[in-house]
């Protein structure tokens, strides 16, 4: 009896042991699993600084153009389209703004997977191609083609790389990085009206399109050229992480490879990009209406587009100080207070006083 219980202890035991030793090695095979690489960001060098500036006079050219629609708008509503309707009129820049933000949405999954360069070139040709078509337009369906549709999608194609091509370098500093980036916008909204306003009474309404034409287009061929990205680094340590054995992939695997249609089953998700879309769209409206507003209230047009060259030279040090504060304070917090001084200033200044030059 001894002699049988002693070798059942002994048995059970040894089979704890086992059950010890094939946790523990299930515990390390976890640990295993969960390790994964990790992209590391410079914070700077040579190629992230000629990044930044390749970025930052791109948006001079695109980001320029955008908050500088007004100015056009407010020209050809009294001289060239004077016979056509506010709301004929504004189906320009509705196709315009849809077209750049919309657009948005393919030209960053293809830079998420080909990366930026093709994208630059492609959208330089359309928004110096559109803008130079545009100096030609007469009519109405031709103003929506040019400027609305070819503009618009030229934009979208440039918006990707030279906004996001600056994260690829950057993460503790991202927000230091997108302050010398983003004021690029703003100043383009300060240039391009103050070109207008000094061109069209001189040389008309043609020239004074190529010009914009001539400048943005230089600006975003040298954009090209010096904007870098890491989309083949993130591409192959994200197969490393996922095991990606390059084995060939079905239509379906290659679409959700493209597209990550599970984020839209995520609600923060979800309401986080209709925020950012209203809020873009809010300022997109300000920027293109301004000059019109100006002239419904009584003002000449060139003090409408000066009125819309000082909002963007505003913008200048709006861009410059929230991205900055961000990275001590975060980005919502400090999204959520710029937003709210911005609606109250429409609320308090702009509607009730907007008949004053001051306001």
């Amino acid at each position: 009896m001894d002699d049988n219980s002693s070798s059942c202890n002994r048995g059970e035991i040894a089979s704890k042991r086992r059950f010890r030793d094939d946790v523990e090695n299930e515990e390390k095979m976890d640990v295993e699993t969960i390790e994964e690489i990790i992209l590391d960001y410079p914070e700077g060098g040579r190629v992230a600084y000629f990044t930044l500036l390749g970025c930052f006079l791109g948006l001079i050219g695109v980001f320029g153009l955008w908050n500088s629609t007004g100015a056009i708008e407010s020209y050809i509503s009294t001289h060239i389209l004077a016979g056509e309707s506010d709301i004929a009129i504004s189906m320009i820049f509705a196709l315009f703004s849809f077209f750049v933000m919309f657009g948005i949405l393919i030209s960053g999954i293809i830079f998420d997977k080909y990366g930026g360069k093709k994208l630059c070139y492609s959208g330089t040709v359309l928004v110096t191609g559109g803008l130079m078509a545009t100096a030609n337009c007469k009519e109405l369906y031709q103003f929506i083609l040019a400027f609305g549709i070819v503009c618009g999608t030229g934009c979208a194609l440039l918006t990707g790389p030279l906004v996001t091509s600056a994260g690829h370098f950057f993460s503790k500093r991202r927000g230091a990085a997108m302050s010398v980036v983003m004021p690029g916008a703003s100043l383009g909204g300060v240039i391009w009206p103050l070109v207008c306003r000094s061109l069209f009474p001189k040389v008309g309404f043609e020239w004074t399109i190529r010009t914009l034409g001539f400048c943005i287009g230089l600006l975003t061929v040298i954009s090209s050229f010096l904007v870098q990205d890491r989309h083949e680094d993130i591409l192959r340590i994200k197969q490393l992480n996922e095991g990606d054995q390059r084995k060939e992939q079905t239509m379906r695997e290659k679409l959700d490879d493209l597209v990550d249609f599970k984020s839209f089953k995520d609600l923060t998700f979800m309401v986080l990009t209709l925020a950012l879309f209203l809020n873009e769209f809010s300022l997109l409206m300000v920027s293109t209406y301004i000059p019109s507003y100006a002239l419904n209230k009584g003002f000449s047009e060139s003090v409408s587009l000066i009125a819309l060259t000082v909002y963007n030279a505003a913008g200048v040090v709006g861009r410059v100080i929230p991205t900055l504060l961000s990275d001590k304070f975060g980005n919502f917090n400090v999204m959520i207070i710029i937003s709210g001084i911005m609606t109250l200033s429409i609320w308090i200044l702009w509607l009730p006083f907007g008949s004053n030059l001051g306001c």
